[in-house]
């Protein structure tokens, strides 16, 4: 493979109209073999053509076949162009934020915390621990937001949501930045790949649980020993192209051979365009927070990245369903309906940390700025949230991680002491503590069943050591993720309590 590093991309951004990347897309039939391909079309719009930054598309088959503007190949396997077309431009209003919500209850939580933040002190408010944005979306404008997620992708989505000055570029402009890139890396992975990609193919077309069992039983970083010695050489350099991570990290297991080399070829487009300057940071990590959305959609699980579903007569429709699903197709479609929260002046006002939670509670006390207010949700069981964030972390960050387990957990994911049973106790008093000493108000939320409550704790006696006034707010039901448990039920019904403590 060569180890090309990234450079200018060839041709990434074309200005002149009507001028395309020529690219066969295969698909394989029982029947017959059909090539597909996107042609140059004439300046003037033809019916089943479209036009997007004064460029026009459309679709013929190759070699003398019958025109295809109103079909496509079904399952789309190869090249996965959007029907031959250039994506259509966003509408003219799209809601705020990525509408991804991931682990956790706190999007449910968000509506009742937000009148209750707006009336406690003014100035920055920090949601320790932010996850997904919820509470700061909620906000939205009424204070400064400071947001703090020890995980990767969260962070990221911060940065964009609450930070970021401008949204994302539409999906036409982003396809005509990245789809030169995309394919170059394509390519050269479906060469390499080519044996996977057809016995992956031949269960999406004609699915048997048997075939389905011998095409996702593909080697890997952690079970090949070759592919993990060429996984430490690109950990030490890891933009060499072609990007190639989730195809010798996760193939057959939360995405298919297809989709990983998709996966790959998107981040590589990215980091050419914005090495080429096309783009700017912004546009880079919105375009990374909308990649991460899609691997949430597409992958096979049981709604996280904890553990994959291996194919069984139960769920081989659904698995054949996720596979078939196009990301590049996913991604376009996705950057319609991602956008900043609030106004540009009020995200101008906010700040994002990516830091363990009580380390930065200990550096905010060392700057002339501190929150005024804190609302902290901690990890309240046994699970390690790392688990379910890892492949979001992993392929943002892209960096090569050896990976372990049937998850395929990287080896330096974080873990965190509030899950752990000897320490929730500490760690919690802890958090209390540093939060006083900021003279913040803080506003915690834990349920009845959390780690502390089985070690026979309490967080009101807790909340009292370090604070004068503390009050038990409404409780509410809420209903808990099991996280993917396999037997029982999906949720469990619980009280969530909110704390209010005041200095």
């Amino acid at each position: 493979m060569s180890r090309e590093r990234i450079g200018a991309p060839r041709g990434a951004y074309c200005k002149q109209p009507g001028t395309v990347v020529l690219q066969k897309i295969s698909r394989l039939d029982r029947a017959a073999r059909t090539c597909y391909k996107i042609v140059e079309a004439r300046p003037r719009s033809r019916p089943g053509q479209t036009t997007c930054g004064g460029r026009m598309l459309s679709v013929k088959a190759a070699k003398g076949q019958a025109s295809t503007h109103n079909t496509q190949p079904s399952p789309p396997l190869g090249l996965p162009f959007k029907n031959g077309h250039c994506a259509s431009q966003p509408p003219d209003s799209v809601p705020s934020g990525i509408g991804l919500s991931y682990m956790g209850t706190k999007h449910r939580l968000a509506s009742l915390l937000a009148p209750l933040l707006g009336s406690l002190p003014d100035g920055p408010l920090l949601d320790l621990f932010s996850g997904m944005c919820a509470v700061g979306s909620a906000v939205d404008g009424k204070r400064p937001v400071w947001t703090n997620d020890r995980e990767f992708f969260p962070f990221l989505v911060a940065r964009v949501m609450l930070n970021a000055a401008a949204p994302p570029p539409p999906p036409c402009q982003a396809e005509q930045l990245l789809q030169a890139n995309f394919t170059r890396n394509h390519a050269a992975l479906l060469s390499r790949f080519r044996k996977y990609i057809l016995a992956e193919e031949r269960y999406l077309l004609t699915p048997t649980l048997s075939d389905a069992e011998t095409a996702n039983r593909v080697r890997y970083t952690g079970t090949d020993p070759a592919l993990d010695r060429e996984r430490v050489r690109l950990a030490k350099h890891p933009r060499t192209f072609p990007y190639r991570l989730a195809t010798i990290t996760y193939p057959g297991s939360y995405f298919g051979v297809r989709q990983c080399i998709e996966i790959d070829s998107i981040r590589y487009a990215i980091d050419a365009a914005y090495a080429a300057r096309h783009i700017g940071q912004e546009e880079r990590l919105w375009l990374v927070v909308a990649l991460g959305r899609v691997l949430v959609r597409v992958n096979n699980s049981t709604g996280h990245f904890a553990q994959y579903l291996k194919p069984n007569e139960h769920n081989l429709k659904r698995l054949v369903a996720k596979r078939r699903r196009s990301v590049w197709n996913e991604f376009l479609t996705t950057l319609k309906s991602v956008s900043p929260v609030g106004t540009q002046q009020w995200r101008l006002t906010n700040r994002s940390f990516h830091s363990d939670a009580l380390v930065l509670l200990s550096r905010l006390a060392l700057q002339s700025q501190w929150p005024r207010t804190i609302y902290a949700d901690p990890p309240y069981s046994r699970a390690q949230y790392s688990r379910y964030y890892h492949v979001l972390n992993v392929i943002a960050a892209y960096r090569y991680p050896a990976v372990f387990g049937n998850g395929r957990y990287p080896n330096d994911r974080f873990q965190t002491p509030f899950a752990h049973a000897a320490a929730v106790e500490r760690v919690l008093d802890t958090l209390i503590q540093r939060t006083s000493y900021l003279g913040s108000a803080l506003l915690l939320s834990y349920p009845d069943n959390g780690l502390l409550h089985e070690r026979g704790g309490s967080i009101y006696a807790l909340l009292r050591r370090h604070y004068p006034s503390v009050e038990v707010l409404d409780t509410h039901s809420l209903h808990h993720s099991t996280l993917g448990a396999s037997r029982g039920r999906a949720t469990v019904t619980v009280r969530e309590r909110l704390y209010l403590a005041l200095p």
